[in-house]
């Protein structure tokens, strides 16, 4: 049945609600495709077997974080096309993940953001404090000429986004309210990232959990973290995992495929 389940979440997710008739009963699911003239029948227990993952490490996005709303979004359009649970994983095992759902969480939480803003305030909060650790720590050597036009590339980025960050918000103050915020928490003055587990729940989601508390301590590198995350909890519970199509070069290496739905 694992197949019939993988063939029925690609067909969800890559569906219009137009092009799709759900039936349902105490115990099956049955989804008719009109384009592709598909019949597809899962029990409704194998149905609930579905674990996303939602966050992932900055160097593998190329945009911090660009597709998070997005993926959010079609996690909750496939839940509610048939009664599944859906489990979400946070894979926070690097810095910049975790700055970013501390932030989420104080922008939400504290001080009222709606979701869509808190994320793109965070992506910019995480791009300049990475980019300002970048040009202090070139500001303390000294600059040959290859690490002096790094510097000047990180300067340029950093002004870059602090100008689009000056744009996003109401006044100066704000931003600098912003930013002593973002310092607190790189400094771990500060942590809410349960905030972000409020909110999914809030959703629907039925569980949502950090790969770092998972583990205890993170492998090194992105292979290492995902790999062990598989070995040790989602091969064992037979889980299917749905992933952002960004991820699919890696996850496909490690993660055997039928085993995975690379979401849209």
């Amino acid at each position: 049945m694992q197949r019939e389940l993988k063939t029925l979440v690609e067909l969800l997710l890559t569906s219009t609600p137009s092009e799709l008739e759900i039936q349902s009963s105490e115990n099956t699911v049955i989804v008719k495709s009109r384009k592709r003239q598909l019949n597809i029948i899962v029990t409704r227990g194998l149905s609930a077997q579905l674990t996303a993952i939602l966050l992932y490490l900055y160097e593998l996005t190329g945009d911090i974080f660009k597709y998070y709303l997005t993926s959010t979004r079609r996690l909750q359009e496939l839940r509610d096309y048939v009664n599944v649970e859906i489990s979400v994983c946070v894979v926070d095992c690097d810095v910049d993940t975790r700055i970013f759902t501390s932030l989420l969480g104080l922008l939400v939480g504290d001080l009222s953001y709606s979701l869509e803003r808190a994320v793109n305030i965070a992506t910019l909060l995480v791009a300049t404090s990475r980019e300002a650790s970048t040009v202090r720590e070139l500001q303390s050597q000294s600059l040959p000429e290859t690490n002096y036009l790094k510097y000047q590339e990180s300067l340029s980025r950093l002004a870059s986004y602090l100008r689009r960050l000056e744009l996003g918000v109401q006044s100066s103050s704000e931003t600098s309210r912003l930013l002593d915020l973002a310092n607190r928490v790189v400094s771990g003055e500060v942590s809410r990232a349960e905030v972000l587990r409020d909110i999914f729940t809030r959703e629907g989601f039925v569980d949502v959990y950090f790969a770092s508390r998972v583990l205890g301590v993170c492998p090194q590198s992105a292979r290492d973290t995902i790999t062990e995350l598989y070995e040790r909890v989602w091969s064992r519970s037979g889980v299917l995992i749905l992933a952002p199509g960004i991820l699919g070069v890696l996850l496909k290496r490690i993660i055997p495929r039928e085993s995975l739905v690379e979401l849209p």
